[in-house]
């Protein structure tokens, strides 16, 4: 009965994951496309968070992987500077 418990509690966890994934989407987009400089390293802090909240679920390189894909963005070198400083 425990591990069922334990497994919807770790179902439980992506889902909010995923949600939180797409609310700190939706902040970056608007603070990187609104050109916020002066915020870029709050919403770079929350990718990093995203990652390392990701890796306690078990993914494997989670944080690498969200700020890489965050990288993408171009014509934004001060916010690709922000995310870099998380990068271990």
């Amino acid at each position: 009965m425990e591990s069922k418990l334990c497994n919807n509690c770790v179902d439980d966890m992506s889902s909010y994951v995923k949600w939180l994934e797409s609310v700190i989407d939706k902040r970056i987009d608007g603070i990187v496309g609104g050109k916020y400089r002066d915020k870029y390293n709050d919403v770079a802090l929350l990718a990093a968070a995203l990652g390392e909240a990701k890796e306690s679920l078990g993914m494997k390189m989670a944080k690498s992987i969200v700020i890489n894909r965050y990288l993408e963005y171009p014509r934004h070198s001060a916010f690709r500077g922000a995310l870099k400083e998380y990068i271990d």
